[in-house]
């Protein structure tokens, strides 16, 4: 009798231990769903559940996306830069609220892009004295451009000016095919006030320009160096425009009159030209781009350039300084039409820029004037 009562104990102890193991495991399953639950099933406002997100590239991800779907400005606060200044400047453009622009923290050529678009949008070219220095200027350039109104260049310091002034007038020349623009452009060979002029003009938005000479002016001014003027592209970019070479007679400029007329045209520069009939030679080059700078330093990187173009092979940029390799890359990416080489530029505008031409523009191949070794 005693015999059975201890084994019926003994089943019982084992039938209880079995009930304590199975309560232990439903436990730890009914707290493992919990856990899941709450990390998988979205709780509170989209908001809070972007915040939830414990990677901080993944949180202001969700944020940003939240903040443009439901344009709502005030979560690009949320935000850390460079995207909080990306996302006010997404909204303000997408709800036409330029104060959203002044909100735009450290970072003057996003707010500067932010208050040029609604300025181009508008005309009101007040909004450029919100900006600060040489943004403010190219702000009002870039109006006085695009209204063909000279009168704005008034607004904008000495220093650029000039620049100004000119840019207005090759783009009125241009648009007229009236070289008494061009006459009134100063007859110097300032380079920088030149480049600057022929960036704001936009003159390669005319069809004739962009197709016939845009590579044909990107290498004339890569080679004409400290001899180029703005006058003397005005006669080249008139001729371009009318295809018509009376304004070649004109340039002052050895190389640029040999490109008005054999590069462009595919017409032999006339008997009384002071520019010799056919391809100007390495040699040639040299010995013109050093008498210019006296520089052979800048004139090999210059030849470096044109070769690596010519032969489109980017391998060769990489041997060049900083800017000259620069160029380099963005000369052989138009070339051979192939946007990767422009991942070479570290330059962030730069490079967004030469992806936009290699992709929209024709190809910038040295032009059959100018033979590169």
């Amino acid at each position: 009798m005693e015999k059975r009562v201890a084994k019926s104990t003994g089943s019982e102890s084992a039938a209880e231990s079995t009930r304590i193991r199975m309560f232990a495991i439903i436990t730890m399953a009914l707290v493992l769903l919990a856990v899941v639950s709450i990390l998988l099933i979205p709780r509170g406002t989209k908001l809070q559940q972007c915040e939830g997100i414990l990677l901080g590239s993944d949180k202001d991800v969700c944020i940003y996306s939240l903040a443009l779907s439901t344009q709502n400005s005030t979560l690009c606060g949320y935000l850390s830069q460079p995207r909080a200044n990306s996302c006010y400047v997404n909204i303000a453009e997408n709800t036409s609220n330029s104060n959203l622009c002044g909100m735009v923290a450290n970072d003057n050529q996003t707010m500067a892009g932010c208050i040029g678009f609604f300025v181009n949008e508008s005309g009101d070219y007040s909004m450029c004295d919100s900006l600060g220095g040489g943004y403010r200027d190219a702000c009002l350039i870039t109006q006085a451009t695009m209204q063909n109104d000279s009168s704005i260049c008034a607004g904008v310091s000495q220093q650029n000016a000039t620049a100004c002034y000119s840019a207005v007038d090759l783009r009125l020349a241009v648009s007229t095919e009236s070289k008494s623009y061009c006459n009134m452009m100063p007859n110097t060979t300032d380079f920088n006030n030149t480049m600057k002029a022929v960036s704001y003009s936009n003159i390669e938005l005319y069809p004739k320009v962009a197709t016939n000479t845009t590579p044909l002016l990107e290498y004339a001014i890569f080679t004409a160096g400290a001899n180029f003027g703005i006058r003397n592209f005005c006669y080249v970019a008139i001729a371009a425009q009318a295809s018509n070479t009376s304004t070649c007679s004109y340039v002052t400029s050895p190389y640029f009159e040999q490109a008005c007329y054999s590069t462009a045209f595919s017409t032999a520069a006339p008997a009384n030209s002071s520019v010799p009939l056919g391809n100007v030679t390495y040699n040639d080059f040299f010995a013109s781009c050093y008498n210019q700078t006296k520089n052979a330093g800048e004139c090999n990187s210059t030849l470096a350039v044109l070769r690596a173009a010519s032969s489109q092979n980017a391998t060769e940029c990489a041997k060049l300084n900083q800017s000259a390799s620069t160029a380099c890359y963005v000369y052989v990416a138009e070339a051979s039409h192939n946007s990767a080489i422009c991942s070479n530029i570290k330059n962030l505008t730069i490079n967004t820029a030469c992806v936009q031409d290699t992709t929209l523009n024709a190809t910038t191949a040295p032009p059959p004037g100018i033979t590169v070794p």
